[in-house]
């Protein structure tokens, strides 16, 4: 006999599959933002749009189970741990901090990018000077 929607078991059940469901959008969010990937990166990578990312971090569309497969080989953990208990994340994790923190990492590479393409080693002297004496540190090579 199947359950009817108004019985208690399917009640429980809808909330179980719910938070099921946000609780593999909050760590797939979790482990982009620790790993220092954009949603434009990781959509890429597995060929969907920031938009789509974006969407299965709030937890408005369900991830597939051969998309969840993909996202678990992308950054090279088991799939289980998109279903492991809320509660064993790293404590005190704040994640407008750490997304803050990764876009800065973004940047530093941006820069040294930056940097390795000039060929000028005068530039390069004058601007270690500039950044040193932002910093309030010796000048002096």
């Amino acid at each position: 006999m199947r359950a009817s929607s108004t019985s208690p078991r399917a009640g429980k059940t809808g909330d179980v599959v719910r938070d099921v469901n946000r609780n593999v959008a909050r760590r797939l969010k979790l482990l982009r933002v620790l790993k220092g990937r954009t949603q434009t990166d990781l959509g890429r990578a597995v060929g969907l749009t920031p938009q789509q990312m974006a969407k299965y971090e709030t937890g408005v569309s369900k991830i597939a189970p051969g998309m969840l497969w993909k996202l678990a080989e992308y950054f090279e953990v088991d799939v289980g741990y998109f279903f492991e208990d809320p509660t064993h994340d790293l404590p005190g994790i704040d994640l407008r901090l750490t997304e803050r923190q990764a876009a800065q990492k973004r940047l530093r590479i941006e820069l040294i990018s930056a940097l390795d393409a000039i060929a000028d080693d005068r530039l390069l002297r004058c601007l270690r000077v500039f950044l040193r004496a932002s910093h309030g540190q010796d000048c002096d090579e």
